[in-house]
């Protein structure tokens, strides 16, 4: 209805919900995305509150951490998925060539 995307809706409730005021205005002000918002209102409410009081690059340098060690851990989960699944294949046995 508004052109806005269910994720974009989804990542403005998050700041809402778990978001310090002062990251709220910040958002609300424009100077700093809805998606950087949501990564940041992950913290802990003192660690947003410094966050927010350092200014708007640190929220965008605490919101590109968060996404990369986000990643990262996704990467780890991946890693040991695949160590599993090669754990449960045994050798390949190949067929037999037979000669044209």
């Amino acid at each position: 209805m508004l052109n806005v995307g269910e994720r974009s809706v989804a990542r403005a409730r998050e700041v809402i919900d778990r978001g310090v005021p002062e990251l709220q205005q910040a958002v609300e002000r424009g100077h700093v995305s809805v998606s950087a918002a949501a990564d940041v209102a992950s913290k802990p409410v003192e660690e947003q509150r410094q966050i927010v009081a350092r200014g708007e690059r640190e929220i965008l340098e605490a919101a590109k951490a968060i996404r990369a060690e986000r990643a990262e851990a996704r990467r780890e989960e991946r890693l040991a998925n695949l160590a599993e699944i090669s754990r449960g294949n045994g050798p390949r046995r190949l067929p037999p060539l037979y000669p044209c």
